[in-house]
């Protein structure tokens, strides 16, 4: 079971994943990502995920390529021990970018400058 949180501040959206990935989890991501005309920021908390599973990390791949077509980013923010892991198991730990210490008040332009990649 899973619950996702989606907030919006002008073109970047913090999407809060908790529990497992799912098809929910995808469909309301996809659905909040349409209501954004141009070049989204797509910010993903997983500090409360239980695990994404081989489609969850599918879905992120796809996403991430998706987002970067449309001039958009995808970061990864506050991994879970779990999701660190699997991501550390498929080699894919420098395939996104992880932000550690962000919050929305310091505002989107801050992500790049705390990536990790």
């Amino acid at each position: 079971m899973n619950h996702i949180d989606i907030t919006r501040r002008g073109q970047c959206l913090c999407a809060r994943l908790a529990g497992d990935f799912a098809d929910n989890a995808a469909r309301d991501i996809d659905a909040a990502l349409l209501g954004v005309a141009e070049a989204p920021t797509l910010v993903l908390d997983l500090s409360d995920a239980a695990s994404l599973g081989g489609a969850g990390i599918a879905y992120l791949i796809r996403l991430q390529t998706r987002l970067s077509t449309r001039g958009g980013t995808l970061f990864l923010h506050a991994l879970s021990d779990a999701v660190a892991q699997e991501l550390a198991i498929r080699d894919l730990t420098d395939f996104f970018r992880v932000v550690e210490e962000w919050d929305e008040d310091m505002g989107e332009e801050m992500l790049p400058l705390l990536a990790v990649r």
